[in-house]
C-alpha cells in the first residue's frame, strides 16, 4: 500500500510539471536570460562608464583664472613741491594726503586667463580612442551574452535530460508494480518462490529510491535556470526540441570556421581592442609634444593700466613620454599576438565540436536502435515468463536491460543536441536565436 501511494503521489507531481502553462522552450530561455539575467543586468553598466569617458574625451580643456594682488607698505601720496596760486594771489604748496590701504594708487593687480591647447591632435586621439573603447565595451557584453547563453541552453538541456528520466522511470515503476501483483498472486498459488517475488520487490523499490532522486535533482537543475533566466515563477520547460539544421552547408568545416573569424565576439573584441591600441600609440606620440599654456593678462599698478599676454611651455629635455609610449608599443604587440592565439583555438574549437557532433550523431542512431532492441526482447521474455517459459533472472535481466538502454538513449540525445549547442557556441551563432526553431 505505501509504495502505490508514494507512486501516486510522484505521478501527480509529474502531471503537474507536463500541465504547467509556463513550460519554457530553449528558444525563450534566451529571451529572457537577456532581459532577467541579474548578472548580464549588472554587466550592461559598464556601457556607461565607456559612454561617460567618451564624453569626457569631448570636453575641452578648462580655462585658469589667476589673480594676485600687492599692497604697498608706503601709504603717504607726496605732492612735493607743486604749489598753486590760491584767489588773494598768494602762492600755496599742495598738503601731502593719505589715500586707504587697498586704494588703486597704493595697490598692483594682476589678473590672467589662459588654457591649455592641445597640439598634435592629442585631442581628436582621445576622441577617437574613447570612441573605440565604447566599441569594445558593447562587444564585450555581447561576448558575456555569448558566454550566458552557452550555459542557459545547457542548463536546459540538462532540465530536459532529468525530466525524462523521470518519465521512464516512471514507466519503469510501471512495468514492475504489473509484475509485482502477478507475482503476489502467483506466489499465494506456490507458483513462483519467495526469493523470486522478493527480486521483483526489490527492483521495484529501486526505481522508487531512483524516482526520489532524480526528482530531487530535477528541482535542483530547474532552481539553476531559474536563476540563469532571472525568472523564478519558471515551473517546467517544454520536451521538445529541434536542432535548426537546414541543409548540409550548416555543418561544412570551412564555412563553420569563416563564420566564427568573423561573427564570434571575443575575436571581434580583441580586433576592436588592436585597433585601440593602435589609436592609443598615435596618442601616447602626441603627448611627446608639450602643450603650451596661452593667455591675457590685465595688470594695474597704482591706478595704471597694463596690458600684456601669457605663454607657458614646458621644455620636454627629460619628458617626453618614452613610457606611455613604449607602454603602448607593447601593448599593440600584445593584442597582435593574442588576435593569432584566438584565431588558432577557434579553428581547434570548430574542428572538436564538429568531430564531437558528428560521433553524437553516430550514437544516437545506435542507441535508437539499441532502445528498439531491448524493447522488443523485454516485451518476448515478458510474454515467456508469464506463459512459464523463462525464469525471473531472465525477465529482470531483461526489464534491467531494457532500462540501461533507455538511459543510453535519452543520455545520447541529450549530448547530441547538447554538442550541437556547442557548435552554435564555437561558431557564435548562439546569439542567433531567432533564427532557431520553436
Amino acid at each position: 500500500m505505501k509504495f502505490v501511494i508514494i507512486m501516486l503521489m510522484l505521478s501527480i507531481s509529474l502531471s503537474s510539471l507536463a500541465e504547467n502553462k509556463q513550460a519554457l522552450t530553449i528558444k525563450n530561455a534566451l529571451i529572457l536570460a537577456e532581459k532577467k539575467n541579474p548578472y548580464f543586468l549588472a554587466e550592461t553598466n559598464k556601457l556607461e562608464v565607456a559612454k561617460a569617458e567618451h564624453q569626457t574625451a569631448k570636453l575641452l580643456p578648462n580655462p585658469n583664472f589667476n589673480n594676485q594682488e600687492l599692497i604697498t607698505s608706503n601709504y603717504q601720496r607726496s605732492n612735493g613741491g607743486q604749489v598753486y596760486v590760491n584767489e588773494l594771489g598768494t602762492t600755496v604748496p599742495i598738503p601731502s594726503k593719505t589715500y586707504p590701504t587697498f586704494s588703486r594708487w597704493n595697490r598692483q593687480d594682476w589678473l590672467q586667463l589662459t588654457m591649455k591647447i592641445p597640439v598634435a591632435g592629442q585631442r581628436s586621439y582621445a576622441i577617437r580612442l574613447a570612441q573605440k573603447n565604447l566599441a569594445v565595451t558593447y562587444k564585450n557584453l555581447e561576448e558575456f551574452k555569448r558566454n550566458l547563453f552557452f550555459l542557459v541552453a545547457t542548463k536546459w538541456m540538462e532540465v530536459w535530460l532529468s525530466g525524462q528520466k523521470l518519465q521512464f522511470i516512471q514507466k519503469a515503476k510501471k512495468y514492475s508494480d504489473e509484475l509485482l501483483k502477478i507475482n503476489e498472486i502467483r506466489l499465494k498459488n506456490q507458483v513462483i518462490t519467495k526469493a523470486e517475488y522478493n527480486r521483483t520487490r526489490i527492483l521495484s523499490e529501486q526505481y522508487i529510491a531512483s524516482y526520489l532522486t532524480e526528482e530531487q535533482n530535477y528541482k535542483n537543475e530547474l532552481e539553476n535556470l531559474r536563476l540563469l533566466v532571472g525568472d523564478e515563477s519558471i515551473n517546467s520547460i517544454q520536451s521538445d526540441y529541434s536542432l535548426p539544421i537546414k541543409n548540409k552547408e550548416d555543418m561544412d568545416y570551412d564555412s563553420l570556421v569563416n563564420y566564427a573569424l568573423l561573427n564570434r565576439t571575443d575575436i571581434s573584441g580583441v580586433k576592436l581592442e588592436q585597433e585601440s591600441a593602435f589609436i592609443n600609440l598615435e596618442l601616447q606620440k602626441a603627448n611627446s609634444y608639450p602643450q603650451p599654456e596661452v593667455g591675457l593678462i590685465l595688470n594695474p599698478q597704482n591706478g595704471q593700466k597694463y596690458y600684456g599676454t601669457y605663454l607657458s611651455l614646458p621644455l620636454p629635455i627629460f619628458n617626453r613620454n618614452q613610457g606611455g609610449i613604449r607602454a603602448s608599443q607593447a601593448v599593440v604587440k600584445n593584442k597582435i599576438d593574442l588576435y593569432n592565439a584566438m584565431e588558432w583555438n577557434i579553428k581547434k574549437e570548430v574542428k572538436n565540436a564538429l568531430g564531437s557532433f558528428q560521433v553524437a550523431d553516430t550514437n544516437y542512431k545506435m542507441y535508437t536502435n539499441i532502445y528498439e532492441l531491448s524493447d522488443n526482447v523485454l516485451e518476448t521474455i515478458k510474454y515467456s515468463y508469464l506463459k512459464g517459459g523463462t525464469t525471473i533472472i531472465d525477465y529482470l535481466e531483461a526489464q534491467k536491460s531494457w532500462f540501461e538502454a533507455q538511459d543510453l538513449l535519452f543520455t545520447s540525445i541529450y549530448v547530441y543536441k547538447k554538442s550541437y549547442l556547442e557548435l552554435l557556441y564555437v561558431t557564435g551563432k548562439i546569439l542567433k536565436y531567432d533564427e532557431w526553431n520553436k
